[in-house]
């Protein structure tokens, strides 16, 4: 990033906005602080936009296909891994979540809501996944949220943001074993972190052992071919190695998923994967936070949902020079129209107008305008 603060000069150029001197800058902040490339998109100059393009390209990007959207409209989310390295995520696969959060702002706060219903009787399912540098994640969200009676329904009108947390987990270097991710409890000790990169490794057993799978009534029966295949299977290798005799790693093999090592020290068991692993948490991780992390972030996206117009409210788009040329007229005034038209008429059906939409003048138009 320090060579990134280096250039800032690039973005010091000015631009005209509502009658005021503007920096890029302000631009090219706001763009890296919601990490948006869109408005990467709106810096004209060059230099500074290429900038902007080339800092986002370091990070973990959440977008949406759009920065507006209607009421009851559909949300298309996608994530890019553009570190040169995995990231863990969680994959929530139970109670209709997923791998995003979604905020609303209210109250000078961001808050969650719930786009799916809870978990009532079971926790979460948070299984923990793996982003290879250059994978992409997608979802598409149908714009609904729990209302306040536990139903599902269209977002109201506001501002929201899509929010990916996400983490890098650190990687604990061995003589034998390669690199391992290992899980946060108990945490790995400096010494053992030392032995298990520096120590004097010794091979005491096979790590191959008898595969089997637990039976219905709590039994356990030797695999066969298909049972392996069904991923049902697993076994472990005891004293597979030693380290500087003090340190014992047994293995155990899971099929379809790979091997996970108990690292046994100082009266206390260890678990960790290969580096390599693409489904440990297969193995038993819950969550997240179950693995050590070298760093824990997250990344967002903001966007708008406006109200949705009804079809009855109409706009003549007559001339106008400012809001004051436009007014309502018709039965209940759902006409907006300008002052210098005939007036118009409707059939005559009472209803309250919506309190998000305005009679305005938008460019020279007479028309329905959402405050939101």
């Amino acid at each position: 990033f320090s060579n990134l603060v280096c250039k800032l000069h690039l973005c010091s150029e000015c631009y005209c906005k509502d009658g005021k001197c503007e920096s890029w800058l302000s631009l090219f902040n706001e763009a890296i602080k919601k990490r948006n490339a869109s408005l990467c998109a709106k810096i004209k100059p060059p230099s500074c936009r290429d900038l902007c393009y080339d800092y986002l390209e370091t990070h973990v990007e959440i977008k949406t296909d759009k920065t507006e959207y209607e009421q009851g409209e559909k949300v298309e989310i996608k994530v890019v891994n553009n570190l040169d390295k995995p990231i863990i995520y969680n994959e929530v696969i139970s109670c209709g979540l997923s791998f995003w959060r979604l905020e609303r702002f209210e109250n000078g706060e961001w808050k969650e809501v719930y786009y799916r219903i809870p978990c009532k009787w079971e926790y979460p399912q948070h299984h923990p996944s793996k982003l290879d540098p250059n994978e992409t994640l997608e979802y598409v969200w149908d714009g609904k949220i729990i209302n306040s009676t536990w139903e599902l329904d269209f977002a109201p009108p506001g501002r929201y943001r899509i929010v990916f947390p996400y983490g890098i987990p650190k990687i604990f270097e061995t003589k034998e074993l390669g690199n391992l991710i290992c899980e946060v409890y108990p945490k790995i000790p400096v010494e053992l972190e030392e032995l298990l990169k520096n120590g004097n490794w010794k091979k005491l057993g096979n790590e191959s052992c008898i595969m089997k799978m637990k039976s219905y009534n709590g039994t356990y029966k030797i695999c066969a071919k298909e049972d392996i295949e069904r991923c049902w299977c697993r076994c472990v290798a005891k004293d597979v190695w030693s380290i500087n005799d003090i340190v014992k790693i047994d293995i155990e093999n899971v099929s379809c998923y790979g091997k996970k090592y108990h690292i046994k020290f100082k009266n206390e068991t260890y678990h960790c994967y290969p580096e390599d692993t693409e489904n440990y948490q297969y193995f038993g991780v819950g969550y997240l936070g179950y693995l050590e992390m070298a760093k824990s972030d997250k990344t967002f996206t903001e966007f708008i949902i406006k109200a949705k117009k009804p079809d009855w409210l109409i706009s003549t788009y007559g001339k106008c020079k400012t809001d004051e040329d436009c007014y309502k007229s018709g039965c209940s005034g759902e006409i907006c129209q300008s002052k210098f038209e005939e007036p118009q008429y409707s059939i005559c059906i009472a209803r309250p107008l919506p309190e998000n939409f305005y009679c305005k003048c938008i460019d020279g138009r007479c028309q329905w305008v959402s405050n939101t």
